[in-house]
């Protein structure tokens, strides 16, 4: 209900965007800081207010005017009551306050530049250095006390003996980390965290998959990027120095001021962007062409059947068998080249009843009595038969056509790597929904649920969209709630402590927000997650992460990146640019450079967010729930599952990579936080994927080739915003710099297009094909296939062996249950 109220009460501003008052190219004000702004805020306010006149909340307008004014939205004015009389109160005065100087900007915590950011950097990197410090003392804590946790595969290497972790010495051979510190998990903690920068890609590929290595290798990538640009700061910021206003802050006289007027200054910014542009994409193609053997190499691996089954969606009804649908790819390829063919069944019930047939079969084991023994036999004699019968309706069904039998995907596995290439190739059918092919992940990672989903990417993409629309009222909802003056109305505790320590309660309300914020970027990747699997059908785990990553890339650079660009809201921002796209030059060029020094600040505090994450808190925590109820390794397999999210990563280090490239020409000093960040990224993910973290489902590299293609789209906003800002002084700027962008659309298109990375060459399929063979085994050809079905059928498999050995061994004892439960099974079979 408050999404909807929320919803109606927003309509009509989206609605009436069209006929805000739009500024000329370069129009700005001043303010009494130097700050540009944009003049139209002030005609968006009157609009918003004529609107809610328009509406008949004039006498709400005006009875807020009346009351003392606010300086921002956060400041709201609620009356004595509880908790729900404070949401409620503030939902009303949220979307009443259209007037208001706040913006999304200001609720996740975004300073404009001024005075003071010298030392509030200063202070950053001190409570950064400072948190490292505590951190690192807790992982070592917790290393010792939860090495399975921390430091799985050193204690593999040291119960099994096998060799130590390979890393490249100085001498060029293999080198292990020295053991020789009083740790009880092997080496030292410093001395671990260093050998993971030396660690051979073929090992990380071997204990973490090629996604995991390649995610290493972005940060390489990224540290290479920065490092070339190193001449930025170098000759910028002595030329920004120069030119600073007196009395300016050592942080803002390195940095773009507003009044720049030198035109050598100029021209060199222009030739800077060229700089950028071109470096950056020469590093983008030679490290596509470093990944490409890697890749090459992952595809020779993959072993069948799984190099040669490929996935089919939109099957037609009347080939929804497993027969009909062999006999339907038998006649477009050669002569037994499909080896094996599955229509995926609808299995939930046959689930369930395998369910009820563990826990008999559990009872039956945990009877100490022979009436136990004999009611267990019994419940456990029905359950098998219900069993039994609901394989056999489904197998029926499935032959008959039954649509609540049988989903419209299949999969079908060819003898040969060429047939695979040619279907994958081809479209099957004129419509390209029916009989569509894709590769199939590993047999373990697939997910046969997924495949008894209606697939719904209208409705998925309406939950996205849903997202971005409403996280920034929650946004201002959360942080007006957890402000001191909210809390205040429910704890008279907090007004007290307000009264009597007024600099604690300022450093507490901060904290709280920032907390708040913090939560609600945490769970943006979770909500992702959940609308993938739930709309999107995917195959595997791995694929829910290539979609995370794109979506969250996506959303981290509308609230983290572009967040100062939406003054009027994300909705009217884009409705305003969708109608007027070269007004997108103008809103950057206004918007960005306000907040530079922000954006330093925050590369400063993902130092500590990378170290961070070497508690790995939340698989600590069910770890812990876990091993009061069973073994540590069972716990340890529970607490780990589905616990490394590889797109939200991925995601976020191509953001903190933009943000570098973004500000390099505005705020050089960002390529050196930039750089030390992902130097802490890079030990800390090393440690993670190598040590720590178990191995996921691989998909050889799909999220790299996104990632670099996530990299373009930051160009481009660094161009578009230097075109805006170097375009107010001449037309020249633009006519050197537009160009650029054919060259950035140039590099995407190559990138796609130049380097075949899906699949291996035809010579190396020729090549692949003769090595395999393909000779599987007769046990082999079921792994493509549903577990459930697999288990009925090794259910089946042991009642017969059960059935044979009664039959054959005559009368069972009556002082042996455990016979009695094996005869009890063996009627049941017979009837």
């Amino acid at each position: 209900m408050m999404g909807l109220m929320a919803l109606f009460r927003i309509a009509p501003l989206l609605a009436t965007a069209a006929a805000i008052e739009v500024p000329k190219f370069g129009e700005a004000v001043v303010d009494s800081h130097g700050e540009p702004v944009m003049r139209h805020m002030r005609n968006v306010r009157e609009t918003d207010r004529a609107i809610l006149q328009e509406l008949g909340e004039a006498a709400e307008l005006s009875e807020l005017s009346g009351q003392e004014k606010h300086e921002s939205i956060f400041d709201l004015n609620f009356t004595n009551g509880t908790v729900q009389d404070v949401v409620n109160q503030t939902l009303d005065q949220l979307f009443a306050m259209n007037a208001s100087e706040t913006t999304i900007a200001q609720a996740m915590r975004v300073k404009l530049d001024g005075k003071g950011d010298t030392r509030a950097l200063a202070s950053t990197a001190l409570f950064s250095i400072f948190g490292m410090a505590c951190i690192l003392a807790s992982f070592r804590t917790l290393r010792v006390t939860y090495p399975t946790l921390y430091s799985k595969r050193e204690l593999e290497r040291i119960t099994s003996s096998q060799d130590e972790p390979k890393v490249a010495s100085d001498e060029g051979a293999f080198a292990s980390p020295i053991h020789d510190s009083d740790d009880e998990v092997g080496p030292s903690m410093l001395k671990q965290l260093r050998s993971t920068w030396r660690l051979q890609d073929d090992c990380v590929i071997e204990v973490a998959g090629l996604d995991a290595c390649m995610h290493l290798q972005f940060q390489v990538l990224a540290l290479r990027v920065l490092i070339s640009l190193m001449v930025i700061p170098a000759v910028l910021c002595p030329l920004h120095w120069m030119g600073a206003p007196e009395g300016a802050e050592s942080f803002a006289a390195v940095s773009w001021t507003v009044h720049e007027d030198r035109y050598g200054v100029l021209c060199l910014h222009c030739i800077t962007v060229w700089y950028v542009v071109l470096i950056t994409i020469r590093h983008l193609f030679k490290a596509q062409e470093q990944f490409l053997p890697m890749r090459y190499a992952w595809l020779k691996q993959v072993k069948p059947p799984q190099a040669t089954t490929v996935i089919v969606e939109g099957i037609p009804e009347n080939l929804r068998t497993d027969a009909r649908l062999g006999a339907y790819f038998s006649s477009l390829f050669p002569e037994n080249a499909v080896l094996r063919s599955y229509v995926v069944r609808r299995t939930k019930l046959l689930a369930s009843k395998l369910a009820r047939l563990e826990e008999a079969q559990q009872a039956c084991g945990r009877a100490l009595s022979r009436l136990e023994a004999v009611t267990a036999a019994e419940q456990l004699k029905n359950v098998q038969e219900e069993v039994t019968a609901e394989h056999v309706r489904l197998g029926r069904a499935a032959d008959a056509f039954d649509p609540d039998a049988c989903t419209n995907c299949g999969i079908i596995t060819f003898r040969s790597h060429r047939d695979v290439r040619l279907a994958l190739r081809e479209q099957l059918a004129t419509d390209c929904c029916t009989l569509s092919l894709k590769v199939a992940p590993a047999p373990e990672d697939i997910w046969y649920d997924s495949f008894q989903m209606p697939q719904s990417k209208t409705v998925g993409w309406l939950c996205i969209l849903g997202i971005f629309t409403f996280f920034s009222p929650c946004v201002v909802l959360v942080s007006s709630l957890v402000r001191l003056n909210s809390l205040a109305r429910v704890a008279p505790v907090v007004a007290d402590l307000k009264e009597n320590a007024p600099g604690f309660a300022a450093m507490l309300e901060g904290l709280l927000t920032t907390m708040a914020l913090n939560a609600l970027m945490a769970v943006t990747p979770w909500m992702f997650y959940l609308v993938s699997c739930s709309f999107f059908r995917p195959f595997s785990f791995a694929d829910v992460q290539v979609k995370v990553q794109g979506l969250y890339f996506t959303f981290l650079a509308f609230f983290i990146l572009l967040v100062t660009t939406f003054t009027q809201g994300v909705m009217s921002t884009l409705w305003l640019v969708a109608q007027q796209p070269t007004h997108i030059v103008h809103l950057l060029a206004t918007s960005l450079p306000t907040a530079s020094h922000f954006y330093v600040n925050y590369l400063v505090v993902g130092w500590l967010s990378c170290i961070y994450e070497l508690i790995r808190l939340f698989p600590l925590l069910k770890f812990i729930s876990y091993k009061e109820h069973m073994g540590s390794e069972e716990a340890r397999q529970k607490a780990e599952t589905e616990s490394v999210e590889l797109g939200s990563r991925v995601g976020k280090s191509v953001l903190m990579l933009l943000i570098c490239i973004v500000y390099c020409s505005l705020c050089p000093v960002a390529l050196i936080f930039g750089a030390i960040y992902f130097l802490l990224e890079r030990v800390s993910h090393g440690y993670l994927c190598y040590y720590a973290e178990p191995k996921q489902p691989d998909l050889g590299g799909k999220n790299w080739v996104q990632a670099l293609q996530q990299v373009h789209i930051g160009l481009v906003i660094y161009v578009l915003l230097m075109v805006g800002v170097l375009g107010a002084s001449g037309i020249e700027f633009i006519i050197c710099l537009v160009p650029s962008l054919y060259v950035i659309a140039n590099s995407w298109l190559n990138l796609n297009s130049s380097f075949l990375w899906e699949s291996l060459p035809l010579d190396g399929v020729f090549d692949q094909d003769g090595i395999d063979e393909l000779k599987i085994a007769e046990g082999q050809e079921q792994l493509y296939e549903q577990p459930e079905v697999m288990k009925c059928r090794q259910v089946l498999k042991t009642f017969n062996v059960q059935t044979a050995d009664t039959l054959s061994s005559g009368q069972v004892p009556e002082d042996d249950p455990s016979r009695a439960t094996e005869d009890t099974d063996s009627v049941s079979l017979r009837s």
